[in-house]
């Protein structure tokens, strides 16, 4: 089950913000070849994005695809009187090719 499904965490290349991006979204991203530095930021205080801050520091090399990951994944939900308490695991990284393209065979472009 997907857990905060209608968010759309900022993602930042090189610390400014370029897009937002659904869980279980994709997005295009054209970067020069080198070293970059994709975050995507935590949530505030009104947003549902509860997850932290997320970074990838990578060498990106030119004339290369390159296929990343943003996840949410609900691991355990239960009530306590009227407070519902949630958990889950968020993740943020590089995916193979061959995964990728398994992957967005199934998902439609947010």
């Amino acid at each position: 089950m997907i857990l905060d499904g209608a968010a759309a965490p900022t993602i930042q290349v090189d610390g400014v913000d370029h897009f937002d991006l659904s869980n279980g979204g994709y997005q295009i991203l054209n970067l020069k070849p080198g070293e970059h530095k994709l975050t995507v930021k935590k949530g505030t205080f009104m947003s549902n994005w509860r997850a932290g801050e997320m970074n990838i520091k990578y060498s990106f090399k030119g004339n290369r695809i390159y296929f990343m990951r943003l996840s949410a994944e609900l691991e355990d939900a239960a009530y306590l009187s009227s407070v519902m308490s949630i958990s889950g695991l968020y993740s943020f990284g590089l995916v193979n090719e061959k995964n990728a393209l398994a992957e967005l065979k199934k998902t439609k472009k947010n």
